[in-house]
Parts: structure tokens; sequence; C-alpha cells
């Protein structure tokens, strides 16, 4: 009202304050960053008046009056029923929306007393105004393109491609209220009046639900970066007892794994089917370690230059190291959507634990290169070795504190396919630090790494042995 925001109108049911919606809205629409009084929630045909007073009212009211009033004047009739069906449809043929209501009003037996009720079922279909997607995703050069698709077994090389959904959302919404009064005497009587309301919304999600890699079989989906590729979360039933020992199951060919996405397979029903046995469930989180800009490098020149951009080759000798202290928003989003995943995952009581996959290894190594073309010091390297391990601590702890917050029995492990030579790399930079000097190639110090891998991880070993390229 009066142009201004939403959560400034006071809105009342037959005089009484009505209650807020339970969350924030963070839509892209007028009166982001409120907590609003939901109208939707209450039937059209349980309402018989609205009494809209326009000029503030935060002298009586409050300043959650300031922008004016809407008095909603709830039905009262009796002895009469009300039908209502609605249907519309988008001019693109999409979008379909249904509404059905029902009223009714009878007395309780008194004069001037009455039960008014009112029943209603609307949806809303989605629809999607999202353009194809024409560019390239991992290489520029047509022909790595499509060799990268068909590897991959996730993208089509020809045809129509989306990469994402924009438009409005799928909505069903199941509601009744009720209005009632009964008079005691001419000046007292009691009254009642309330309503249910359930809401189901699916909305488009920015990551994109979509397979892995087309030789590996797979019973559902799994949760990747759309940008990337990046896996972000997936399911794995071992096969057997002895690989309880180890965290990553996709190369046995009798393994199941299933994974989630985030609309009604959240609930994967191979979970949810008690008939189904398993010897144990466990989820897999990878939250994302260091976002673009988190991780950045200054050099002699001036230049910020970010570590963890792969396709980034540092040509200048790097002077100092910025990691954010905080989370940014992109890296908290991707870890609350796990853990929020894991946890409703979890509600099955199907699920024996958790691990999360935080490459701390992998990362160890993005400065490699950089190291050995003469660019950056061993002691920032070592420095560098520091800021992901206090990520990689605070990560876990993240996600502890948002599963155990929810499940506070279920067990998380840790695991990372480098992780067993981080040792082994940082007692050979401090050797090199205190030496002075580059000695040997990036080749040696690779081979060290893989050999302690092999040598420390079971699984690693494992793999490697059935032929698996190192």
């Amino acid at each position: 009202l009066r142009g201004m925001s939403p959560d400034q109108v006071l809105v009342l049911i037959d005089g009484k304050r009505r209650h807020q919606f339970s969350a924030l809205n963070l839509n892209i629409t007028i009166g982001k960053g409120t907590v609003v009084t939901d109208m939707n929630t209450i039937p059209s045909l349980a309402t018989d008046r609205l009494e809209i007073l326009r000029d503030g009212a935060a002298a009586q009211y409050g300043s959650d009056a300031i922008a004016g009033i809407i008095n909603v004047g709830l039905n009262r009739s009796v002895g009469k029923g009300t039908f209502k069906t609605q249907y519309g449809l988008t001019s693109m043929g999409d979008g379909a929306s249904y509404l059905a209501a029902a009223n009714y009003g009878i007395k309780l037996g008194k004069e001037k007393s009455y039960l008014n009720m009112t029943m209603q079922y609307q949806y809303a279909d989605g629809t999607d105004r999202s353009d194809p997607f024409n560019g390239s995703i991992y290489s520029s050069n047509a022909a790595a393109e499509a060799t990268a698709r068909t590897a991959r077994g996730v993208y089509p090389t020809t045809g129509e491609f989306r990469v994402s959904q924009y438009g409005s959302n799928q909505t069903e919404a199941y509601q009744a209220f009720a209005n009632a009064s009964y008079p005691i005497n001419d000046k007292w009587s009691l009254y009642a009046f309330g309503g249910f309301s359930q809401k189901n919304i699916k909305a488009f999600e920015e990551l994109k639900a979509i397979g892995i890699m087309s030789e590996y079989k797979v019973d559902d989906l799994c949760l990747v970066n759309a940008f990337n590729g990046d896996v972000l979360i997936e399911i794995s039933i071992p096969a057997n007892p002895h690989t309880r020992e180890h965290h990553n199951h996709v190369l046995y060919s009798n393994q199941k794994t299933f994974f989630v996405r985030f609309d009604e397979s959240i609930y994967n029903s191979k979970l949810r089917d008690k008939k189904v046995k398993f010897e144990e469930v466990e989820i897999k989180l990878t939250p994302c370690m260091f976002a673009s800009d988190s991780a950045l490098a200054i050099t002699e020149g001036g230049n910020t230059i970010s570590i963890t951009e792969r396709n980034v080759r540092i040509t200048e000798r790097i002077t100092k190291l910025i990691t954010r202290d905080m989370f940014t928003l992109y890296e908290r989003e991707i870890v609350s959507r796990l853990v929020a995943t894991a946890n409703l995952t979890a509600h099955t009581q199907r699920i024996d634990f958790i691990t999360t996959a935080l490459p701390r290894g992998a990362y160890y190594s993005f400065l490699f290169q950089t190291y050995f073309d003469g660019f950056i010091s061993a002691e920032l390297v070592l420095d560098w070795f520091h800021k992901v391990d206090e990520r990689v601590t605070r990560l876990r702890r993240l996600v502890k504190k948002g599963v155990h917050f929810r499940h506070p029995a279920m067990r998380i492990e840790h695991y990372s396919f480098m992780d067993s030579a981080c040792d082994m790399m940082r007692a050979y930079f401090e050797e090199a630090h205190i030496r002075g000097s580059v000695a040997g190639t990036i080749e040696d110090l690779l081979a060290k790494v893989l050999q302690t891998i092999i040598e420390k991880d079971s699984f690693a070993k494992e793999i490697f042995e059935l032929g698996v390229e190192k």
C-alpha cells in the first residue's frame, strides 16, 4: 500500500492480527528481504469483504501498520453453499492452473449462531522461458568440447540443450478454513476462526541434476555442479562387507549406487522400500572448498590471480597469498544445500553414515607447477598448505554442526583420495624451504605423491592393481 514495503501493512482477520509468513522473502520480486503476510492461505470463499485503510495507523497498531491496514471480514452465511472452479493456461500452452473450492454454512441451534466452512484445492504447473544454450562447457575447441561431452555422457553434443530453467514454480495447495460463533446471551458470545494451509512448491535449482560418466552404471541421478561437472553429492551402498574400509565404490562392477536430486526423488524410492536390504548406506558430500575469489595470489606486479582456477597458469612472481576468513555466500549455500539434502534423506532411517569428501591433498597440489616454474617460494607453498588445512577443518565443523542438529547420532567420516600423501608433500616443501633452492622436477614430486598414496591408501592400491590409469 502507498508504495511501501509489504511488511509495513498490517493484516487483520475480523479485527484480529493475522500471523506473518514463516520464511524470509528471498525471491527477486517486490518486497525482497521482508517477512510478509501470506494472503494466499485464506480461501477467497471464506471471505465476505475486504476493508482497506490506506492512512497510516502506527499510532494505534504500531510500526507494522505504517502503510495502512487490510481487514479481512470472514464469511458468516448459513443455509447456502457455494462452489467455485477455475482453469487457466498461458498463451505458450503451459502453466496450466486449476482451482476448486466449496463453502457451506450451518446454524448451531441458536439464532445468530453459525459455523461457516470452506475447503479449497489449487494447482499451478510450472513454466519454462529459458533459451537454448549454444556455447561451450568444457572447451572453446569444438572437437575437444564434443569429446568431453561424449565421455561424460551428460550433455547432448547436438540438438537443443538448456543449462537451466527460468519461469514460474509448480505449486500445489490444500486449504481449509472455518468461522464460528455461538451467542451465550445478548451481550456475550463465543467465537472462533482458523484455517489450515499446506503448500508444496517445486522450484528450479541452479545446480543441475544430471548423470555422471557413461561407462558407470547408475540407478538414479547424482547432483553435480552444472558449471564444471563436479559431483556434489551421491549415495553409495557397498556391495559386500569387505568394501566398508573404502570410501569410493564406483569401480566395483557389482556396486549399486544411488544418487539424489532436489525434487520428488529426494526420498529415493529404493531407500524408502523396506523390502530392499542393504548392508550399509553412505552419503558422500563434496562441499566447495574455495570459490574462485576466496583464494588469491598477489604478484610482484600488483596483479591478483585466483589460485583455484584450473585453467590459470601463473607467470609472475607471487609475493603474498590471501584467503577469505569468512565463507562466501556461494560457499555457504553449497554447504547448506548439501547438508539439507543429507538430512532429508537421513529421515528414511536407512542411512548408516555420511562421508565428507574434501580434497585437501588435491588442493595442496594447486601451486606445484608454479613452484617448479620459479614463481613462488617453498615458504609460501607451506603457507598455502596451512590455509587449506584451516578451510578443511572449518568445513568439516560446519557439516557436522548441520547434520548433528537434525541427526545427533549420525556417524560422520572424512576421506579424500590424495590425503594420505599430505604429510609427505608438507615434508618435501619443508626440506625445500630449509635448502632454499628447487631440487628435482614436478614429475619427481608427483611420482612420490603417487607412490605414497598407493602405499598408504588400500583403496588406491586396489584400483591401481585393477589396471586403472595412474
